[in-house]
């Protein structure tokens, strides 16, 4: 079934392409038999919650029917996020998107090949990887290489990067940024970048999450990619 149809969810059960790759619809992944369990042991709530009134079992995985009729997971449902204006974005769709810039994983301390590069090209040099990233014109040249890939991508205006500032600390398991697992962990990198949050409120319009070497803006919400 559609996750909602009336609410801008990207994900519908009439979807036939999934990043260039066909499929016979999208949608969260419900199941139902003989080897599903009723609901969850003397948790009332959570099974009201994930089971419905015809038995089925509510996954929270977002999948896609493949043509040869197979079901292949693509993201979790708790990662599509509501926008103020009461519109979904999906986090997938705009990593998968912006990961095809050159840009993304240029940081200050390690790979920085892209990013001297893109500086020089906008005559800034003889910085280092810091005072980069603190230069608005590659700031500005950081974007333009965003706005080149959102708009290959046809990402939607509501999930396009608005603003970009730079985020030099690196993300560990040590800072609690990622997990032991190196899955991100949004609220701590939130804590940790309270000037990024502070731009979020700035242009508070939209507000949802995602993972960049620096921090983006998009709508009054903010991407925190790394």
């Amino acid at each position: 079934p559609e996750l909602s149809d009336s609410s801008g969810k990207p994900y519908l059960c009439t979807d036939e392409d999934h990043f260039g790759d066909p499929c016979r619809g999208r949608g969260e992944v419900w199941i139902k038999g003989l080897s599903v369990g009723s609901g969850y042991y003397k948790l009332p709530d959570k099974t009201a919650e994930d089971f419905d009134k015809d038995g089925w079992f509510h996954t929270g995985d977002i999948g896609l029917i493949t043509p040869a009729g197979q079901v292949k997971i693509i993201d979790r449902k708790k990662n599509l996020v509501k926008l103020k204006g009461g519109e979904y974005v999906a986090l997938e769709m705009i990593n998968v998107t912006y990961n095809n810039a050159d840009i993304i994983n240029a940081d200050a301390g390690g790979k920085r090949k892209e990013l001297l590069e893109l500086a020089a090209k906008n005559g800034v040099t003889g910085k280092d990887g810091e005072e980069l990233c603190r230069d608005p014109k590659v700031m500005a040249a950081v974007k333009a290489a965003l706005d080149v890939v959102a708009k290959a991508g046809k990402l939607p205006s509501l999930m396009q990067a608005t603003a970009v500032m730079p985020v030099l600390e690196p993300w560990t398991p040590d800072n609690g940024c990622l997990t032991a697992t190196s899955k991100l962990v949004p609220k701590t990198v939130y804590k940790v970048h309270e000037k990024a949050s502070d731009l979020v409120r700035e242009c508070d319009s939209h507000q949802f999450i995602g993972s960049y070497t620096h921090s983006c803006c998009s709508n009054g919400g903010h991407f925190l990619w790394g």
